[in-house]
């Protein structure tokens, strides 16, 4: 008989688990929907749509999510739907990476350079088909046509001979 005592204990510890989660469940659920009836009610209020009956339905509203506070139930104050921080101020820095991040990778070579400061002067666009000036130092391409001249240290052959 003792296997049989096990599965009906451990059925009645599982039953009475599920009977707490779904007491949570509901109390939460209870809880939400008593913040969005009190949201509801100040809205009618601020906007003068109120009844006479609204302000005693905030007040049954008000008194049950004190007492569910009391009850020691968490009534979650956290708005759904808080305007995004503001911008940093001008001429603030990326912020700084969370401790122990990396460092972001250097860009790829031929990437764009990042755009000027504000307020800075920014040259105007090349125009359509421009190519970029060469690096200091380098030797410029040869015009369309000609013929490139050989490389350093090589001796060219004589030119043909017209008969």
């Amino acid at each position: 008989m003792g296997f049989l005592d096990d599965i009906k204990k451990g059925a009645s510890d599982l039953a009475s688990s599920v009977n707490q989660g779904v007491a949570s469940t509901q109390a939460r659920w209870q809880i939400e929907h008593l913040i969005a009836d009190l949201g509801t009610l100040t809205w009618l209020e601020m906007t003068g749509r109120a009844d006479a009956a609204s302000a005693a339905e905030k007040e049954r509203v008000i008194g049950a999510l004190r007492e569910a506070e009391a009850n020691g139930q968490v009534v979650n104050t956290v708005l759904k739907t808080a305007a995004p921080p503001p911008p940093p101020p001008p001429g603030a820095g990326p912020p700084p990476p969370p401790p122990g991040a990396m460092p972001p990778p250097p860009p790829p070579p031929g990437a764009m350079p990042p755009p000027p400061p504000p307020g800075g002067a920014m040259p105007p666009p090349p125009p359509p088909g421009a190519m970029p000036p060469p690096p200091p130092g380098a030797v410029p391409p040869p015009p369309p046509g000609a013929v490139p001249p050989p490389p350093p240290g090589v001796v060219p052959p004589p030119p043909p001979q017209a008969f």
